[in-house]
């Protein structure tokens, strides 16, 4: 809506300044289609440059608490968050490299998709 307006902006300028209608949809046909470009090259630019994170930074799951009954061997537990069963993975080891063996609430510090 945002680049629709812009381009229009651009058109009423030009009417302002006594041009014809056909110049007027041509001025904000092209003023709106550059500005839809740029923002589509600024969005991939923006994509590249988060490539190589482990999550998102608007990701709205990191930081959460959520509650482990127990570790199993591995590393690895079932949790319940947001009424569905998830995959915990424990990333920090204690001393003896090993996760914790009891209940206990933990945050969630990234997320890593799904194997197929």
């Amino acid at each position: 809506m945002l680049l629709l307006s812009i381009g229009m902006a651009a058109a009423g300028w030009t009417a302002r300044m006594g041009a014809p209608p056909a110049t007027q949809m041509l001025v904000c046909a092209v003023v709106g289609g550059l500005a839809m470009a740029l923002l589509w090259q600024w969005r991939r630019r923006q994509r590249q440059a988060g490539t190589g994170q482990a999550s998102s930074t608007n990701d709205l799951d990191i930081g959460q608490r959520v509650h482990v009954n127990h570790w199993p061997h591995g590393g690895l537990a079932t949790v319940h968050y947001r009424g569905a069963p998830w995959q915990a993975e424990w990333t920090r080891t204690h001393a003896d490299g090993a996760p914790p063996t009891g209940p206990g609430n933990y945050a969630i510090v990234a997320l890593t998709a799904s194997p197929p």
